[in-house]
């Protein structure tokens, strides 16, 4: 009885430890004008900060600011716009999840992290017209992974062909962060594996009789 207090113990106070953990431990693709931006007529160079904000995308989402291939969002030529940065990371094989929110328009159509699709985005209802929009990308789930130098973000923005092409708009604005397992996954995963262990050792010590004539 002693002992299962001690694991009722010892696992409430794990869940105390781990609850107030925080996955995301380095943002490193912050929305501004170190990204380049290419697609349509527009060569490969850097994105432009939009300082006239068509009304109907609202705020960049906060700590970053709206980009596009002009300072007013104004784009009249459809097709699929990339977006692009590139960074360093450190300890970069301790990072296996990114997590993304962002806003756009008109929808983002993919995402790549070092030349590897994180997952098309089909549905457009859920990744259309501006957002916010938040999505936890596991990387070994598609193959992919952050390297410590030169890790390169892609962003590909869809501009829809509304058959209005006077006043299109089209932009990008989010947060893109290298995460980690959550703390509570691992001391779950121990805990988990001594109550196992426990477990298996009650059981042979039960299987064991002696018996007297």
């Amino acid at each position: 009885m002693r002992s299962f207090t001690t694991l009722a113990t010892l696992s409430a106070a794990l869940l105390t430890m781990s609850a107030p953990a925080a996955a995301t431990t380095t943002v490193f693709a912050e929305t501004d004008d170190t990204w380049n931006v290419s697609g349509g007529p527009f060569a490969d160079g850097p994105a432009q900060i939009v300082t006239d904000i068509p009304g109907s995308w609202g705020s960049a989402v906060p700590g970053t600011a709206w980009i596009s291939t002009t300072t007013n969002g104004r784009n009249t030529t459809p097709g699929p716009y990339t977006f692009t940065k590139v960074f360093d990371l450190a300890n970069a094989s301790s990072f296996n999840v990114l997590t993304a929110t962002w806003k756009s328009d008109n929808f983002i159509a993919d995402l790549f992290l070092n030349g590897t699709s994180l997952g098309a985005f089909t549905d457009f209802n859920q990744f259309g017209n501006v957002g916010p929009f938040s999505r936890t990308f596991d990387l070994g789930a598609v193959g992919a992974s952050f390297q410590e130098t030169d890790n390169t973000l892609q962003v590909i923005v869809q501009q829809r062909d509304l058959g209005n092409n006077n006043g299109n708009d089209m932009g990008l604005s989010g947060r893109f962060a290298a995460a980690v397992p959550e703390p509570a996954t691992w001391m779950f995963m121990i805990f988990g594996f001594g109550a196992v262990g426990f477990a298996m050792r009650r059981q042979q010590k039960a299987k064991t009789r002696f018996q007297f004539a």
